[in-house]
């Protein structure tokens, strides 16, 4: 890997759920990531025009608007996003998620190991790469 293409370590937090980003945080802390929150969708958008993030995790809903907003906005940046669905509906997330550009959907509350392995596949991909295409 060339110096000047340098894994960016910060991952961008979408959303009001503080259970989220508790173990999000926790997950990452030994692995000296960023990790920047936001429960706004245009407060996101900002930061990802600002600096560059190797992964967004994004609750269905923020204060002012769906992830389906963020998805659109966050694809010209080229920025992996994982949707955090409550169980209840994951199924019926994932499918809209993935189709609208998701890299994948974990369960909310998330798992510490479902942001390790997020993040290291993350990392390891081209951008616009989805966990799910097996082609890779």
């Amino acid at each position: 890997m060339e110096a000047s293409k340098a894994i960016t370590r910060r991952v961008l937090v979408i959303g009001r759920n503080l259970e989220n980003r508790k173990i999000i945080h926790d997950a990452l802390r030994q692995w000296n990531f960023e990790i920047v929150g936001s429960s706004s969708l245009l407060e996101s958008v900002e930061l990802l025009n600002r600096q560059e993030y190797s992964l967004a995790f994004c609750e269905p809903q923020s204060e002012d608007g769906a992830y389906r907003d963020f998805l659109s906005r966050a694809r010209r940046c080229k920025v992996p996003v994982v949707v955090l669905s409550p169980t209840s509906d994951q199924q019926e997330t994932l499918q809209q998620a993935l189709a609208l550009g998701a890299s994948d959907v974990l369960p909310s509350p998330c798992s510490k190991q479902d942001v390790q392995w997020m993040v290291i596949w993350a990392t390891q991909q081209r951008p616009g790469a989805r966990r799910t295409d097996l082609s890779d």
